[in-house]
């Protein structure tokens, strides 16, 4: 199985899970890309999904969603990308990263 790329949330977003906030703090938003779903786990383990949402832009390690949330997410809760409703494949912005990581002379070998 595929393990798909995660970061951490470094400052905590909403406060009280009423007031909606539209910017996560991350430490590394490098893997994610404008208009990609993510999908944000309580920390350490990644189980407990806490939100769902749609990055609206990036800027640094700022994550800025599409849609306001009030869902806490405490410092260190995990953030992924979400992938398609089948369950299995990534969206486009993990597959360029994954291409991306493959040597080119291993590249030629998915060529008959």
């Amino acid at each position: 199985m595929l393990e798909l790329p995660s970061t951490t949330v470094t400052a905590q977003a909403g406060t009280d899970g009423v007031a909606n906030y539209t910017t996560i703090e991350v430490a590394d938003a490098s893997i994610f890309g404008p208009e990609q779903e993510i999908n944000t786990y309580a920390g350490p383990y990644g189980i407990t999904r806490l939100s769902t949402t749609s990055i609206g832009s990036i800027s640094g390690n700022t994550i800025t969603i599409s849609i306001p949330r009030a869902t806490v997410l405490p410092v260190g809760s995990i953030v992924r990308p979400s992938v398609t409703p089948d369950g299995v494949h990534p969206y486009g912005a993990v597959i360029d990263r994954i291409a991306g990581g493959i040597p080119q002379s291993e590249k030629l070998k998915f060529y008959p």
